[in-house]
């Protein structure tokens, strides 16, 4: 993957969030998230938030992306303002 194809995976993770995906977003995340605010979450017991409505997502604002390439491994950075 290249740089602009890290960003794409990253904004359709975003609107999956949005649109209630949980096929899609179960395909993305280990067993274990971390919010924003750093607390760690098991994926199903997430996933069952939002597609219960206890956990809507309206909108995103991504800003500040820095992706770094090393072989086969990516990492991207960003400050990311879910409503």
């Amino acid at each position: 993957m290249d740089k602009e194809e890290i960003i794409k995976a990253y904004e359709a993770m975003c609107q999956a969030m949005i649109d209630r995906d949980i096929a899609y977003l179960r395909t993305l995340h280990q067993p274990y998230i971390t919010h924003l605010s750093g607390m760690k979450q098991e994926r199903e017991a997430w996933l069952r938030d939002i597609e219960e409505g206890n956990m809507v997502y309206h909108g995103y604002d991504i800003k500040d992306i820095v992706v770094s390439i090393d072989g086969t491994k990516a990492q991207m950075n960003s400050n990311t303002i879910l409503e």
